[in-house]
């Protein structure tokens, strides 16, 4: 048999789990580099009073919070996701408040799994302790659920205050 016609051999390399986590892992912190970078970028562009928070993260009750705000003196911008259990939600921010190292992001849902949310505003609190120190997060996560504003940039309802098992927020602003 000549050397051509022997069959080729295919190799298959299986990473790990341990090593896809990591690969994941990798690309959010990527992510979340970029929209803080271009946060940053469009604070110095608009010159004027900025204000933003930024986060993803496991929080204690087991769900998946991804989200980005950004407020340029009145103007508004961005994304929540919140990956629950037995389903998710997602839409813009409406209104950002910061202060010092807290931040209340209210957001309008524009898509959930979840029967008659569609159009209901929530919103959550969040506040900045820091990066992680040895992988475990020193920052904190309330969802203070459905509420109504009211016409304003702020309301109160039920809450469900969650400790962060995985990830970093970061909150900057006035």
């Amino acid at each position: 048999m000549k050397t051509s016609e022997k069959k080729r051999k295919r190799v298959t390399v299986i990473l790990p789990s341990r090593l896809v986590g990591l690969a994941a892992a990798v690309a959010v912190i990527a992510a979340l580099a970029l929209i803080v970078g271009g946060f940053t970028s469009h604070a110095v562009a608009a010159g004027g009073s900025s204000a933003s928070a930024v986060g993803g993260f496991q929080a204690g009750d087991l769900s998946h919070v991804a989200f980005a705000a950004q407020m340029n003196g009145t103007s508004v911008t961005g994304h929540v996701v919140q990956d629950l259990t037995n389903g998710s939600r997602s839409g813009p921010v409406t209104c950002l408040n910061v202060n010092g190292n807290r931040a209340r992001v209210l957001w309008m849902v524009t898509r959930s799994d979840f029967p008659g949310e569609v159009g209901q505003t929530r919103q959550f609190d969040v506040t900045d302790n820091g990066e992680p120190t040895g992988g475990v997060p020193k920052d904190f996560y309330t969802d203070l659920q459905q509420c109504d504003p009211n016409g304003s940039c702020s309301c109160t309802a039920g809450s469900a205050s969650g400790v962060l098992f995985h990830g970093n927020i970061i909150v900057s602003g006035p």
